[in-house]
């Protein structure tokens, strides 16, 4: 029979996983304290949290949950980053911090809307634009064929427009 604090923590952890879209687990052997708390402080700047978990108890809150796939990631001293926006903020963040720190921190992998994705996946999502970039790369590639468009219709005007005027001042200048 669990202990009333073991479900508490387990119902913590569902919460929290459940919560968030992109869980990404960790080894964070050989960090210190203060070296922990910095990463959280990075993390949390990003809207993500970072917590220290228990295997076993995360493993329970896992089961026959989209983030089952998390269990393969257990082994060893375990932080979880949880992010509920924006993946390559997280990614981009650890993947900084595995450089940083000598790789004394590691990426041991994660899960994605259910998807499970492996250490190499998150170093490449860490490389992509922040979401706001790839909006806007998207709203450019869009805007780019209108303003060309728009500057053609416009040029044909302004040359109309010249003509006239340049034929009304030879008109203007016969009278005289």
């Amino acid at each position: 029979m669990p202990s009333r604090k073991k479900v508490k923590a387990v119902n913590k952890l569902k919460s929290l996983l459940s919560d968030h879209p992109v869980v990404i687990a960790t080894d964070y052997r050989g960090l210190s304290v203060h070296e922990i708390n910095d990463l959280r402080g990075k993390l949390l700047e990003q809207g993500a949290e970072y917590h220290v978990v228990k295997n076993t108890l995360t493993r329970i809150a896992v089961e026959n949950t989209d983030k089952a796939g998390l269990t393969e990631f257990l082994k060893g001293p375990t932080a979880v980053a949880c992010s509920g926006g924006d993946i390559s903020e997280p990614a981009r963040i650890l993947v900084k911090y595995v450089q940083s720190s000598k790789d004394v921190l590691e990426i041991k992998g994660g899960v994605m809307d259910g998807q499970v994705i492996s250490p190499h996946d998150i170093s490449v999502i860490a490389t992509l634009p922040s979401r706001e970039v790839l909006i806007a790369m998207v709203v450019g590639s869009i805007k780019a064929p209108i303003q060309s468009l728009a500057n053609v219709l416009g040029a044909n005007l302004t040359g109309l427009v010249t003509v006239l005027h340049a034929r009304a001042q030879q008109l203007g200048e016969g009278e005289g």
